[in-house]
């Protein structure tokens, strides 16, 4: 019996495993490309991973901060770059595109401010932007970083 409830819980831990793995292998179609700029080309700490600010973290002037809260950020196109348009509780069904982000302070946190860099590549030759697909439920992932309008790394 023992023996079976090993198997049991073995198997679910590989299923949630592939899962967590087939939803991030699964990215969306859509791509947002958003300004940003490195704030730290290298974290001693960690290696390879250069630490991103975004122009979107810095909320519009009148949003409330609520330190600690989530909230849902509307973006809309500037040009070609994608800008914070509105901040709400909870997405709205118009058609626009809606990031999850949460409250830190005075700014906002999307959870894609670190990336990771392939060894020796820590200092991008030239200006950073970001291309970011939009998960249900308004979670962002890098697609792809770009130093000059050229796929970087």
């Amino acid at each position: 019996m023992k023996r079976l409830l090993l198997y049991v819980a073995l198997a679910l831990q590989i299923c949630g495993l592939a899962g967590f793995y087939a939803w991030h292998a699964r990215i969306p179609e859509t791509r947002y490309l958003l300004r940003t700029r490195p704030i730290d080309p290298r974290d001693l700490l960690r290696g390879d991973y250069i630490t991103l600010g975004y122009d979107i973290s810095r909320p519009p002037k009148d949003a409330q901060p609520r330190d600690g809260h989530t909230v849902y950020v509307r973006l809309k196109a500037d040009g070609r770059f994608w800008v914070a348009d509105a901040i709400a509780d909870a997405p709205k069904n118009d058609g626009a595109p809606w990031l999850r982000a949460r409250w830190k302070g005075d700014w906002l946190d999307y959870g894609i401010d670190k990336y990771f860099v392939p060894e020796g590549r820590g200092n991008s030759p030239g200006k950073i932007t970001v291309a970011i697909a939009i998960h249900p439920g308004g979670q962002a992932q890098i697609v792809q970083l770009y130093s000059d309008d050229r796929p970087w790394p």
